[in-house]
C-alpha cells in the first residue's frame, strides 16, 4: 500500500499567510490536518474552503506545544493509521516550487519505517527578495515516516514529531521549505516578546538566556551562511499558477501582544522585569484589546539599567568564547 503524505499544522490567526499555504501544500500532500486554537480572524473558512484540509479543534486555552503536536499526531494516526509520511509545518512554511518535482519525493516515499527526514528551511528576509540560506547545517526535523513511535514534546520550542532512537536520519537536500517569518519583523519581535514571557512562566530558559534568545536589537543578518538574492527559482512555479506568493500582510499589532498581556495581567509584572519585553506600551495593548481595566507598570528604570549591564557582560563573554572556538 502505497504511503500518504499527511501535513500537520497548528494555526492560530493565520489568515495573512495560510491560503497560499494551502494553495502550495495541496500540490504535494494527500491530506492537510489543521489544529485551530480559537482564531479570531477568517483562518478557519479559508481551511474550510480545502478540499484536502481536516479541520479540528484545539480546545486548549493556553501556548502547549505538546498537546498541539499530541493532538495532530493522534489524529492522524486514528484516522489514517501508520506508515505515512508525516511533515509538520506551521502555516508560514511553504515547499520551494523548485522542489515538487524532486526525485527527492520517492526517496522519502520509500525511506524505512521510523526514518527522520531533515530538510533546509531558508528564511525571507523583509521580503521575498532575499532569503537567508543554511547550507552547512543539517536542515530541521520536519518529515517523519510514521512506526508509532511515542512523541515526546516540550511545552516551548519542541521537535513537532517523534524521533525514534536508532531509525535512519535523512537529510532531503532536493527539498526545501520557505519560511516567512522574517518578512514581518514587527510580527516577529510581538512573538518573541510572548515567547520570553512564556518561558518564564515555564522555567525552560534562565533570564541571561532568555534576552540573548529575544533581544529586541537581534540582527537577522547574522543569521544562516549566507544571504541570496536570486530568489525566483523557489517561487517561479508557485507565480505562474497563479499563487501569491509574494504579498506581505502586516497589522498594527498582533494576537501575540493580546496574549502577552493576558500573562503580564496574570502573573504581575514585577516577575518579568529582567525580560526584554518593554519595548512596547503594554497599557496601549490592555486599551485596544479592551482587556479588563489593568495598569501594567514597567519596571524602574534603576532596574532596567541593572538587568542590561548584567547581561552585556553575558553576551560580551559569550562573543569571547565563540571566538575562542
Amino acid at each position: 500500500m502505497q504511503r500518504k503524505i499527511i501535513v500537520l499544522t497548528p494555526i492560530k490567526n493565520e489568515a495573512w499567510i495560510l491560503k497560499t499555504f494551502l494553495e502550495v501544500t495541496s500540490f504535494f500532500a494527500d491530506h492537510i490536518i489543521i489544529a485551530d486554537q480559537g482564531s479570531t480572524d477568517e483562518s478557519r473558512d479559508i481551511a474550510l474552503s480545502f478540499e484536502k484540509v481536516i479541520l479540528i479543534p484545539n480546545n486548549d486555552t493556553r501556548f502547549n506545544e505538546v498537546t498541539r503536536q499530541q493532538l495532530l499526531i493522534n489524529y492522524c494516526r486514528s484516522n489514517f493509521g501508520l506508515n505515512n509520511v508525516l511533515i509538520a509545518l506551521d502555516a508560514d512554511e511553504i515547499l520551494s516550487a523548485s522542489s515538487i518535482n524532486s526525485p527527492a519525493w520517492n526517496t522519502i516515499k520509500n525511506a524505512p519505517d521510523g526514518s527522520v527526514l531533515y530538510f533546509e528551511k531558508p528564511t525571507f528576509l523583509l521580503t521575498t527578495d532575499k532569503i537567508i540560506r543554511y547550507n552547512d547545517s543539517h536542515g530541521w526535523p520536519l518529515g517523519f515516516i510514521d512506526n508509532g513511535a511515542e512523541h515526546n514534546p516540550k511545552v516551548i520550542h519542541s521537535d513537532r514529531l517523534p524521533q525514534p532512537i536508532g531509525k535512519p536520519r535523512i537529510y532531503i537536500s532536493d527539498i526545501k521549505f520557505l519560511h516567512f517569518a522574517l518578512t514581518r519583523l514587527d510580527a516577529q519581535r510581538s512573538k518573541e516578546r510572548y515567547y520570553s514571557i512564556l518561558e518564564n512562566i515555564n522555567t525552560t530558559n534562565n533570564w541571561l538566556v532568555r534576552r540573548y534568545s529575544y533581544s529586541k536589537n537581534k540582527k537577522y543578518l547574522n543569521e544562516g551562511n549566507e544571504i541570496e538574492n536570486n530568489t525566483d527559482k523557489y517561487l517561479k512555479g508557485w507565480k505562474e499558477k497563479n499563487i501569491d506568493v509574494t504579498s506581505i500582510v502586516k497589522f498594527d499589532y498582533y494576537w501575540y501582544d493580546y496574549e502577552a498581556a493576558k500573562l503580564l495581567k496574570e502573573y504581575g509584572c514585577k516577575r518579568f522585569w529582567k525580560d526584554d519585553i518593554w519595548d512596547i506600551d503594554w497599557n496601549n495593548i490592555m486599551k485596544i484589546f479592551e482587556i479588563d481595566d489593568f495598569k501594567i507598570e514597567k519596571p524602574r528604570f534603576v532596574y532596567r539599567v541593572v538587568a542590561n549591564t548584567i547581561f552585556t557582560f553575558f553576551a560580551f563573554a559569550k562573543y569571547i568564547q565563540l571566538k575562542l572556538k
